[in-house]
Parts: C-alpha cells; sequence; structure tokens
C-alpha cells in the first residue's frame, strides 16, 4: 500500500507542488524586482531633480550676475547641471532596462532549476515513509554575468 501511496505521490503531487512553488517564487521575484526598480527609479529620479534644482540655481544666479565673467561661469553651471540632469534620467532608464533584463533571466533560471528538481533530491522514500531530506540545498543561481 505505501508503495501505491509514494507512486501517487510522485505521478501526482510532486507535480503539483512544482507548480505551486513556481508560482510562488514568481510572485516573490515579481515583488523584488518592482520593489527595487521602485527604489532605485525614485533615487534616479531624486538625482535628476536635484541637478534640475542645481541648473535653475545657477541660472537665477547668472540673472543677477554683475559681470560678463561671473555670468558665463553661471550659463556654463547651468548648462553642466542640465547635461548632468539629462545624463542621470538616461542611466535611470538604462538601469530600469537592465533590471527587467536580469528579473526575466533570474525568473527564467529559478523555473529550469525547479524544474529539474525531482522527489529524490528533497524526500527520502523508505518502505515506510516518506521525509524530507536533512541537507537539502536551495536551489544555487549563477551570479550576474559582466552583460548587465
Amino acid at each position: 500500500m505505501w508503495e501505491k501511496i509514494v507512486r501517487w505521490f510522485i505521478k501526482y503531487a510532486w507535480p503539483l507542488i512544482k507548480q505551486f512553488l513556481l508560482r510562488v517564487l514568481a510572485e516573490v521575484f515579481e515583488w523584488l524586482f518592482n520593489l527595487l526598480k521602485k527604489f532605485l527609479g525614485r533615487w534616479g529620479n531624486k538625482q535628476a531633480t536635484d541637478a534640475d534644482i542645481k541648473a535653475q540655481e545657477a541660472d537665477n544666479k547668472a540673472n543677477v550676475s554683475t559681470s560678463a565673467e561671473e555670468l558665463e561661469r553661471y550659463v556654463v553651471e547651468a548648462r553642466v547641471w542640465r547635461e548632468v540632469a539629462e545624463k542621470l534620467r538616461v542611466d535611470n532608464e538604462d538601469l530600469q532596462q537592465k533590471l527587467g533584463e536580469i528579473q526575466k533571466k533570474a525568473s527564467a533560471q529559478v523555473e529550469d532549476k525547479v524544474n529539474k528538481m525531482t522527489v529524490d533530491k528533497i524526500f527520502e522514500v523508505s518502505k515506510k515513509d516518506l521525509s524530507l531530506k536533512q541537507n537539502i540545498r536551495p536551489l544555487s543561481l549563477p551570479l550576474p554575468e559582466n552583460d548587465i
């Protein structure tokens, strides 16, 4: 009888468990990456906004400058701050895109690892019971490559 239960578990329950695990991991990954994207997006936007403010401050100083030399210095400073703000915006967009790519790669790797999981890697099957192994290795994902 026990052998029938184990065969049933392997044939019917295990695929459902893996499917459930994939769904949970996908939700966790999505939540984490969305949180990271939001945090880094806000930080990047704040940096760009700060640069815009500094550009406006330099423009204001240029408008009230008393000499041509001072005027030139503040005009150049404002232009540099605007360039910095634009560069920060572009970098932020690139970062968001790269995070999306990393999320897709990581999700695909997790899905692949879970799909390759077999019952014998997680459970001890004996004639009397089915128990979790004591030294289960978690999913080991490779570190991101340098192309990120």
